[in-house]
């Protein structure tokens, strides 16, 4: 009978915890452990009228240093500078990060970005929060799981016709020495750090 009473109990409090909660904070704690972490996504941009659509591995080393890696290209983002490597026309351009350029990703590492939450609302599982970016003149939704604060899905968009995408698929922890480097011996170099 105890055992019946503390389940009972233990039933509540997550219900309680779940309907008391703040979805975005989950997201944003979620966002606290995704250190050395590889994401699996989709990527979609359409942008007057052309629309472009690309799967590859997001690799999160920390808030300011992550690199998104496809089958046709690799960029890599630190603090300070961005390396983007066209694969197909072997080619590494490197330039210096711009304070305040947003990348969609930031929002995956954990960047602290002017986020405003405009509604939440849970349908079938998933919490569905509404965002602004002012800064940027973007609107969106952040789709998470209601339980852990995963993101499953980003949408951003602005009034005209520019939209990104993002799916989330599996998130596996990784080893940072395992991160294959592009050997950069025979490519055309574009320096544009000043």
């Amino acid at each position: 009978m105890t055992n019946n009473s503390a389940n009972k109990i233990l039933f509540l409090l997550i219900i309680y915890t779940k309907l008391y909660s703040d979805p975005y904070q989950s997201f944003l704690d979620f966002l606290k452990n995704i250190n050395d972490t590889k994401v699996d996504i989709v990527f979609q941009q359409i942008q007057y009228g052309n629309n472009y659509l690309t799967k590859g591995d997001l690799f999160i080393f920390s808030q300011d240093y992550y690199c998104y890696d496809d089958s046709e290209k690799q960029i890599i983002v630190t603090s300070d500078s961005i390396i983007s490597i066209n694969k197909l026309n072997r080619q590494v351009i490197y330039d210096d990060r711009i304070a305040n350029n947003f990348s969609i990703f930031d929002i995956l590492a954990g960047v602290n970005l002017n986020i405003e939450v405009d509604s939440t609302k849970n349908k079938n599982g998933m919490e569905i929060i509404n965002i602004t970016l002012p800064d940027l003149s973007l609107k969106g939704a952040l789709h998470i799981n209601s339980i852990t604060g995963k993101p499953v899905n980003i949408i951003l968009k602005n009034e005209s016709s520019y939209q990104l995408n993002i799916e989330i698929g599996e998130m596996i922890e990784f080893k940072r020495d395992s991160f294959s480097n592009i050997d950069l011996m025979n490519y055309e170099v574009i320096d544009l750090r000043e």
